[in-house]
């Protein structure tokens, strides 16, 4: 009776997995420290756009 026959398969499955969830795992980093980027580009970005639309007409060319 050979015992080793079975366990191939199950060696590259587990590495296949394994493989897959690195692979997931640096997908989710990836999504988290773009998320953060993002949001802070928008938080920010958006109140510097807002300081300059409002304070175009009393600082800008013109205003004096």
């Amino acid at each position: 009776m050979v015992k080793n026959q079975n366990k191939q398969p199950v060696f590259s499955i587990f590495l296949l997995i394994q493989k897959l969830i690195k692979h997931t795992e640096s997908v989710m980093h990836k999504k988290l420290y773009m998320g953060v980027f993002d949001s802070m580009l928008v938080k920010y970005g958006a109140v510097m756009v807002g300081y300059a639309v409002l304070g175009l007409p009393v600082f800008g060319p013109g205003s004096a």
